[in-house]
Formats: C-alpha cells, sequence, structure tokens
C-alpha cells in the first residue's frame, strides 16, 4: 500500500481535488484552517476525521463562532479524534497515539493527510531514501508539523528501537 499523501489546509482550499475519500486532518493549533478544511471536504462527500491535540477540534475558534460551526460539523458527519497526535507512517496508514491514554492505533488506506497549520511537512529526504535503506524512519516536521521537543521525543523513541 502506498503512503498517505501530504497536502497542506491551503492546497485544499485553493482547490486541489486529487484526494481520495479518506481523509485524515491534522490540526495542532486549533484554528479555523482545520475545521474549515473539514467541512469543505465533508460537502465533498469525502471521510473526514479531524486530529487535534487539544481537547476539541477548533478549541481556538472564538466561543460564539466555535458552537456552531462544532455543530455543524458534526452533523455532517466528522469524526473527531482529540488529545490525538500523528507518530508514524507505516505501509499506507497513519499510527497515532492518544495523550491522555497513550493509546497507539493506526488508520488504514488514508488516501491524504491534510496538515491544518502554518508550516508544512518536507519528506521528500525520507521519500528518497526509504528504498535505499533498509530502516528509515520519519519523525518530527517530515512526518507532521511539530515542536521541538516532540521531535526529540520521537527520535529518542526510535533510537530506542533501533
Amino acid at each position: 500500500t502506498s503512503p498517505p499523501r501530504m497536502v497542506t489546509a491551503v492546497e485544499i482550499l485553493d482547490g486541489a481535488r486529487d484526494v481520495g475519500t479518506r481523509i485524515v486532518v491534522v490540526d495542532t493549533q486549533g484554528l479555523h484552517p482545520g475545521c474549515d478544511v473539514a467541512e469543505l471536504l465533508l460537502d465533498q462527500d469525502r471521510e473526514v476525521e479531524l486530529i487535534t491535540t487539544a481537547p476539541y477540534a477548533g478549541s481556538n475558534v472564538h466561543p460564539l463562532v466555535w458552537r456552531l460551526l462544532y455543530q455543524r460539523l458534526l452533523k455532517k458527519g466528522l469524526k473527531v479524534s482529540p488529545f490525538t497526535q500523528v507518530i508514524d507512517l507505516i505501509d499506507g496508514s497513519i499510527k497515532l497515539r492518544n495523550s491522555i491514554t497513550g493509546i497507539e492505533e493506526a488508520r488504514a488506506s488514508v488516501d491524504t493527510i491534510v496538515f491544518a497549520d502554518n508550516r508544512k511537512v518536507d519528506d521528500s529526504l525520507f521519500r528518497s531514501l526509504k528504498d535505499k535503506a533498509t530502516e528509515v524512519y520519519a519523525i518530527g516536521d517530515c512526518l507532521a508539523p511539530r515542536s521541538a521537543e516532540q521531535a526529540i521525543y520521537e527520535a529518542q523513541n526510535v533510537a530506542r528501537r533501533i
């Protein structure tokens, strides 16, 4: 299985349409882009899950707007996974960890991962090396926009596994 395509919310909002049907939106900031791109994709009859490290999607959207936005998204079928971060991409699946429970799980057959913050994924080095080495791991901003602390934590986990 090929890995999911990775795009930004801006690319989706600017008209990128070749995203498949199963979409995971990763929102680390809790602002409008995550909810907005999720709604656009839901309106295009896509299956959308919004992954957020916050307690709920759109956590930094103004409270007067948030309630109506959230109600609308849930009625359209949005699946929300709070307190959750992307930790790996494995064989076409996206691996997630809930920061409260520590439970890790995978989402199989994801077509596209949409990053809904201001930073971009750059996995070009990972992709160029993955077929040339026995073991290559995606961590940090190669996997998803992250803080330095998250990237260091991921690097430590990979180092312990190998």
